[in-house]
């Protein structure tokens, strides 16, 4: 079906890494947002992707934070949560929040990533809180 997002996510993927297909990051971007604007959560988080390292479009880390923080949203994507988590530490497309990156590393680490709670116990030593 044409309008189907997993369907346009599971082909963004295959353009994306060019399985079964010629690699194009352009029509990945496409199919990646035409999915994420039909809801589909890992293609949100795809598309993040694609803003954040200006892959078939040009770098926007503005972008890359909203289609990440859609993804945190929808679904509480600890990966997404913690790629936005270091824009947010580093001021990257967001304003800078050290409160709001420990908090989005918590939901990382709360689904299991060691990292996540690694770099939780570090900020807070850095930052005293």
């Amino acid at each position: 079906k044409k309008d189907n997002r997993v369907a346009l996510n599971f082909l963004g993927r295959m353009y994306k890494d060019g399985v079964g297909v010629k690699q194009d990051n352009n029509k990945a971007f496409n199919l990646f947002n035409r999915a994420a604007h039909l809801g589909d959560l890992s293609a949100q988080f795809n598309l993040g992707n694609m803003y954040f390292n200006g892959e078939g479009t040009p770098l926007d880390y503005e972008k890359a934070a909203y289609w990440y923080n859609k993804a945190i949203i929808n679904g509480k994507d600890g990966d997404a949560a913690k790629i936005l988590a270091g824009m947010y530490y580093e001021g990257r497309g967001v304003e800078k929040n050290i409160n709001k990156s420990i908090e989005l590393l918590q939901i990382a680490a709360d689904q299991g990533d060691q990292e996540a709670a690694q770099n939780i116990e570090i900020i807070k030593r850095e930052c005293g809180c």
